[in-house]
C-alpha cells in the first residue's frame, strides 16, 4: 500500500490519540500518520474524529446527535431568566455529541423571565390536564398543545435521542407536578412536549439530566443513541465479512442474555440473514439494513425489557453493550 500523510483532527477537549495502524509524528502542533491504511477502528466516527488529507477533511465528523432542553445547556431561558446547567452534559460528555437545543416556552413565544406554569387537572373533566400561569390563571393549554406537536413534528429525522429537563411542565418526564386549582399536587406525568415527543417519535431514545446522574441509566440510554448511529453507519456503509462476523457475535452475546422467546427470534434472524447473504465476500445492501435493524431491537429489547435496571443491581447491562462505544466514550459514560 503507498504511503500517505494525514492529520487527525481531534476534539478539544480530547487527548491526541490516534488510531493503531501507522507512526505517528506531531508536526508543529498537529499529528500525523505518515503510513498505514486510511481507515478508522470501529466506533470511532461518533467521537467527532477526521481524517484530513492534505488539509481536506475526507468526510464531515458523525457524532451523537442529541435534542435537549436548552436551559441544561446553560442557557438562560428559565422563568426566571436563570439556567440549569447540567456539567455531565455541557463538560463530561459533549465532546461526543451534537446538541439540539430546544425551549418550548421560549419558543411558543413566553420570553425569558415569564410568569411560572404548571400542569393542572380540570376538575370538571376528571383525567383531563391544563396548563396554567400560576398568578394570572391564564390557560395555556390549547397554544402549548398545538406548539409541542408542531415541534416535536418538525425535529430532525436523525436524532438519536433526546435529554428532558426533570421535573418541567413542558419537559418533564414522568416527573411533572400535576396540581389541583389550589396548588396542592395530586401526582406526577409527563410534560406537554415530553408527551408530544412521545407520541410522534415513539422509537426515540428518552431521559432526564436527573436519570442521567446514574450511571447505569445513563449507560442504558447512550447504548441505545449509539445503537442507532451504528444502525446508520451499516446502512451507508455495509461491513466486510469480518466485521459482520464480530458484529454477528455481539448479538448473540446479547440474546444471550434476553434469554427465552428473544433468544430464540434473534437466532433465527441471523440465520435467515447469513443463508440468505454467506455467499457474499461483503453485505448486500439489504442485509446491512435488516443487521442494522436488528441491533437496534436487540439492544433496545435488553434495556428496556429483560435485563434489571434497580438501582445498585449486580448486573449491569455495560459489557453487553460497550462495544457499541468508543473506548473514551464508554469512560466517560461510566465515570
Amino acid at each position: 500500500m503507498p504511503a500517505y500523510e494525514a492529520s487527525l483532527e481531534f476534539p478539544s477537549s480530547l487527548s491526541r490519540a490516534g488510531p493503531s495502524g501507522g507512526p505517528l509524528r506531531d508536526d508543529g502542533g498537529a499529528l500525523r500518520l505518515e503510513s498505514g491504511p486510511a481507515t478508522l477502528p470501529f466506533g470511532r466516527s461518533d467521537l467527532g474524529l477526521r481524517i484530513i488529507a492534505n488539509g481536506t477533511p475526507t468526510g464531515p465528523r458523525l457524532m451523537l446527535r442529541l435534542g435537549i432542553s436548552s436551559c441544561l445547556l446553560g442557557e438562560r431561558v428559565r422563568y426566571d431568566a436563570n439556567h440549569k446547567r447540567e456539567p455531565l452534559l455541557v463538560e463530561t460528555l459533549a465532546p461526543f455529541i451534537r446538541w439540539l437545543p430546544v425551549c418550548p416556552e421560549i419558543e411558543a413565544g413566553m420570553g425569558a423571565p415569564r410568569e411560572p406554569i404548571r400542569i393542572e387537572r380540570a376538575s370538571e373533566l376528571p383525567g383531563e390536564r391544563r396548563l396554567r400561569a400560576i398568578e394570572s390563571r391564564r390557560d395555556l393549554t390549547e397554544s402549548m398543545s398545538t406548539f409541542v406537536t408542531s415541534r416535536a413534528a418538525s425535529l430532525p429525522g436523525d436524532l438519536h435521542g433526546f435529554v428532558l429537563k426533570a421535573k418541567s411542565p413542558s419537559c418533564g418526564r414522568g416527573d411533572a407536578a400535576i396540581h389541583d386549582s389550589q396548588g396542592e399536587v395530586l401526582g406526577l406525568g409527563d410534560g406537554f412536549f415530553a408527551s408530544a415527543l412521545t407520541r410522534s417519535r415513539p422509537d426515540l431514545p428518552l431521559a432526564t439530566e436527573a436519570e442521567l446522574r446514574d450511571r447505569e441509566h445513563r449507560i442504558r440510554f447512550f447504548a441505545r443513541a449509539a445503537a442507532r448511529l451504528r444502525r446508520e453507519e451499516i446502512h451507508a456503509s455495509p461491513p466486510g465479512a469480518s466485521e459482520r462476523e464480530a458484529l454477528r457475535k455481539r448479538l448473540l452475546a446479547i440474546a444471550l442474555l434476553l434469554g427465552g422467546p428473544a433468544r430464540e427470534r434473534v437466532e433465527e434472524a441471523l440465520a435467515a440473514i447469513d443463508e440468505t447473504a454467506h455467499a457474499s465476500v461483503d453485505f448486500p445492501p439489504w442485509s446491512a439494513r435488516r443487521y442494522g435493524d436488528l441491533l437496534v431491537e436487540i439492544v433496545d429489547a435488553a434495556v428496556l425489557v429483560s435485563l434489571p435496571l434497580e438501582a445498585g443491581a449486580s448486573e449491569s447491562i455495560a459489557p453487553s453493550v460497550s462495544f457499541l462505544f468508543d473506548e473514551a466514550l464508554y469512560a466517560a459514560l461510566r465515570a
